[in-house]
């Protein structure tokens, strides 16, 4: 009987995958209005004489775009979307939403990009400071987000980010209200910051203490301590969002992580030419060997070498002619 003479070469995974950063395919916004926000705000006008739409279950408070606005922004890298607008930081520079009150509990979101040469003081995300709430950050504290309320009580409730935002860099911010246990929280990407628990039952106050009185994006009390920067997709609820749903939220806004790169050794395989009668044989594992012909080895001149790279299920093969350093699959 003719025994067929075998080169085996056995390659253990060997490949390198490089990774890259992909888009979720879920629509942003759908996530958002699947938890009615009573309004929403996407700032993706084209053109500042357009209302600012307002999308919310209770869509009754479209904005004013006043100032120096500019419309058409890209929101990349985040997946929010659209386009954004771009605040000036002037005073008078804002989004006017007119008068409305959220309710007993309330909620407050926004994606924001602060400009790197933004002031060093208050810069409002969205407020009514008729003494109701203010999210905002504060540059006195090196840029950390803040929210403040007053109860029915008056009482003043503040809490803060646990860390700052990073200027010239997206972030997703969240401050809730829940009128059960007066308790204020707030969130920067995710990440809580500090809460204040009141005692007992205390709807978010309703007094309208200035003038005008109104709500504004970018902008705070009579259209000072503005915002300069990108903002994105703001949304107001009448209810406490819960950790796991801005978690949701913020998770949709972002891109997906890339892959981490595995690396294996490589197995190189030279010989000057294949002699008479052999063949090249691979197998993903050396402690229980399948052993297959290499069907598509490269017919190689003498003289020439190759690596051969598998990966570990063996799904993917690929050689590399050593003196061209070309990849063919």
């Amino acid at each position: 009987m003719k025994t067929k003479k075998c080169l085996s070469i056995g390659l253990v995974a060997s490949l390198i995958l490089l990774g890259e950063a992909t888009g979720a395919l879920a629509d942003y916004s759908s996530v958002i209005l699947a938890d009615n926000p009573i309004h929403y705000w996407r700032l993706e006008e084209s053109i500042t004489s357009q209302p600012a739409a307002d999308t919310g279950t209770t869509p009754t408070n479209a904005g004013v775009y006043t100032g120096g606005v500019t419309l058409g922004q890209p929101t990349a890298p985040t997946l929010l979307g659209g386009t954004c607008a771009l605040f000036d930081g002037a005073n008078g520079t804002f989004v006017d939403l007119g008068l409305f009150h959220p309710g007993d509990s309330a909620s407050f979101e926004a994606w924001v990009n602060m400009a790197t040469d933004a002031n060093t003081t208050f810069k409002a995300i969205v407020a009514r400071w008729d003494g109701s709430y203010e999210m905002d950050a504060n540059g006195g504290t090196g840029d950390v987000g803040n929210l403040v309320v007053r109860d029915t009580n008056n009482t003043f409730i503040a809490v803060a980010t646990a860390s700052a935002f990073v200027r010239g860099q997206w972030h997703h911010v969240v401050g809730t209200y829940d009128s059960a246990q007066s308790t204020t929280k707030i969130y920067l990407d995710a990440a809580p910051g500090t809460t204040n628990v009141g005692n007992g039952v205390s709807p978010l106050q309703n007094l309208g203490l200035n003038t005008p009185d109104r709500v504004f994006i970018a902008a705070t009390r009579s259209g000072i301590f503005n915002w300069r920067g990108l903002i994105a997709k703001v949304a107001v609820y009448n209810y406490a969002l819960t950790p796991t749903q801005i978690l949701t939220h913020y998770n949709a806004g972002i891109p997906t992580n890339a892959p981490a790169l595995s690396i294996q050794p490589a197995v190189i395989v030279q010989w000057p030419a294949f002699p008479a009668g052999y063949v090249l044989q691979v197998t993903d594992s050396l402690s229980n060997p399948n052993w297959a012909t290499y069907a598509d080895t490269p017919t190689l001149a003498s003289g020439s070498s190759a690596e051969v790279i598998v990966t570990a299920g063996a799904t993917h093969k690929f050689y590399r002619t050593v003196n061209s350093n070309v990849f063919h699959p």
